[in-house]
């Protein structure tokens, strides 16, 4: 798939300075800086400027310069951004110039369009391996002695709390779809009275709000069946949010698929419309929305190489706030910073492989790549900060140009698909940090993490990967930046946590059939012997504090008339070494 562009900048000289890019320098002309020059496929809102001023100071009014006519934005003013109109007959790079000297200015750029990182592959309609869950089961509960994301141990101390609010920016959400059982409400908004009752400043934003359409209606455009940005996709942006948002959010309720934190409740600000991509202009107020309105994580699966000060300014607005911001880290197979997914205090996601390619057939599924790269996703520590399957299943609308394809679909109803990218490995992150949040203030009354120390978390408790040697490039030892994330030892690590660690008590072999018993075990506790982790291929069970691994001791590695050593790996966290 083409990967598409999405367009944000930080200000090197403001606190909250982002990592630099391939993108040509910002030049700083006296007060301000500047940076128009826009990377190869990045596109712009033509004869609209963002100006970004210091709230603080005294600045000459922005209406005295000629040239240009102010743009009402007072949710975009509040945080230091003016938008701005080009006259007909004005020279650019005057009025920049003229801009940029004025005192106060500390920047000026152009008003850029920003895409989904991603958008949904082949429709899933025979199922992976015959069961459509499969793939999720590899994903959330593992594949042989691998956990991969280690999430069924985890569910078992939280899905999470309906206090804490997952935002999802993106095209919107099928609110008909039966997974999504834990909407966001509005307590001081009346559905369907035109009124702005709370006076946000937004009329019946009951579950969210529609940015792009502005209206209170979060449901996504089901598209016309024509490819109006002439991407080679019609209605290609449509049911990208939904999609998102199952991984995120889908019920725990025996039917369709499962969210990585179905108890928590799912905020839609909708900025995409069927095709095309979001002014950053709205950007930045869509995020200054979902934080004023008690997001606790926000997921943006956007990615692009240009840095916009005014898109760092809104993602400062709300990490500052405590909002765990979670971004895509991007498709462009290389070791490039991308944005905002490259911005301070940001959780940058980059895409593991998950044992199935959506371009194979189906039923066509390799577990040996599970801990590979996925080809697309942008690598390395300077880009990535952790890694999730980018090759997933979600719960999906069906959009008019999928019905032009296939007559037999209904416009509207939910389907299940597979799909891929960095756009989707994002919202793994976003739901482990709801789960995060929501056992912090289980096990302490309150939420004591704040942003950071949230982002720092997951890093800590990654899985570091190996290096992929089957990569198409050579992405190095560092591919997976500081590694894949692990749900149960990130729940581990929140203060006050009573999950415990694996300890092992006393071990014995007899019979073929070598029995641990201790406490803290879980679902995916895998057993290492003698240094050596085994896989499930010998009989394997687990229940109440014994673990049992049927084999001889050839298969499980044990010595004869020598001490064994034991120990019990789960996710990332070791028991103690027992001899026996």
């Amino acid at each position: 798939m083409r990967q598409v562009a999405l367009a944000l900048v930080l200000l090197h000289s403001l606190p909250f300075a982002a990592l630099s890019s391939s993108a040509a320098p910002a030049v700083r002309t006296r007060a301000a800086i500047v940076n128009m020059t826009l990377p190869d496929g990045v596109e712009r809102v033509t004869g609209e400027l963002l100006v970004g001023f210091d709230p603080a100071a005294k600045r000459a009014p922005l209406a005295e310069i000629g040239g240009i006519e102010l743009i009402a934005a007072p949710q975009l003013e509040g945080i230091g951004i003016s938008r701005v109109r080009l006259a007909p007959s004005a020279n650019e790079e005057g009025v920049v110039d003229r801009l940029s000297s004025t005192p106060g200015v500390l920047f000026v750029e152009p008003n850029v369009i920003v895409r989904p990182a991603e958008v949904p592959a082949d429709p899933l309609y025979a199922g992976v391996n015959g069961e459509p869950s499969d793939l999720q089961r590899w994903v959330f509960g593992g594949i042989g002695d691998n956990v991969v994301l280690n999430a069924e141990p985890a569910w078992d101390v939280t899905t999470g709390d309906p206090a804490v609010v997952i935002a999802v920016l993106d095209s919107g959400l099928d609110t008909d779809n039966p997974e999504f059982q834990r909407l966001w409400t509005n307590p001081r908004e009346t559905a369907g009275n035109g009124s702005d009752d709370d006076g946000n400043g937004y009329v019946d934003d009951v579950h969210g709000y529609d940015f792009h359409n502005r209206r209170g209606d979060i449901a996504p455009d089901l598209g016309d069946g024509e490819d109006n940005d002439f991407n080679g996709k019609a209605d290609d942006s449509a049911p990208h949010g939904t999609a998102v948002a199952s991984i995120v959010s889908a019920a725990h309720d025996g039917v369709g698929m499962a969210g990585g934190a179905a108890g928590c409740s799912l905020m839609t600000v909708k900025i995409f419309g069927d095709d095309g991509g979001v002014k950053v202009s709205d950007l930045v107020e869509a995020i200054k929305y979902a934080t004023d309105n008690g997001a606790d994580i926000a997921n943006l699966s956007l990615s692009t190489l240009f840095k916009t000060d005014a898109l760092g300014l809104g993602v400062r607005y709300a990490v500052e706030r405590d909002v765990v911001v979670v971004a895509a880290a991007g498709n462009g197979n290389a070791p490039v910073p991308q944005y905002p997914a490259s911005c301070r205090g940001v959780i940058s996601v980059g895409g593991s492989g998950s044992g199935f390619s959506a371009e194979a057939a189906v039923g066509t599924m390799d577990p040996g790549r599970v801990n590979g790269r996925w080809p697309k996703s942008q690598y390395g520590l300077g880009a990535v900060s952790v890694v999730a399957p980018a090759v997933t299943l979600a719960s999906n609308v069906v959009t008019v140009a999928q019905v032009n394809e296939r007559p037999e679909l209904t416009l509207g109803s939910t389907t299940y698909q597979i799909v891929e990218g960095t756009s989707f490995a994002a919202p793994y992150v976003s739901a482990l940090a709801g789960l995060v949040v929501s056992y912090d203030v289980a096990v302490n009354g309150r939420r004591t993490l704040n942003s950071f120390d949230v982002r720092q978390l997951l890093i800590n408790t990654a899985n570091d990967l190996p290096t992929d040697f089957s990569d198409n490039r050579p992405s190095g030892p560092g591919w997976d930046g500081f590694g894949r994330i692990d749900y149960l030892s990130a729940l581990r690590e929140v203060p006050g946590s009573s999950t415990p660690a694996p300890t092992i008590d006393s071990a014995t072999y007899g019979k073929k059939t070598l029995k641990i018993f201790g406490s803290g075990y879980s679902r995916n506790s895998r057993i290492e012997v003698n240094g050596t982790v085994l896989a499930l291929e010998p009989l394997f069970s687990y229940a109440d504090g014994t673990i049992e691994v049927a084999g001889s001791r050839k298969v499980l590695g044990l010595k004869r008339r020598q001490l064994n050593t034991i120990v019990v790996v789960d996710g990332s966290v070791r028991s103690n070494s027992f001899e026996f």
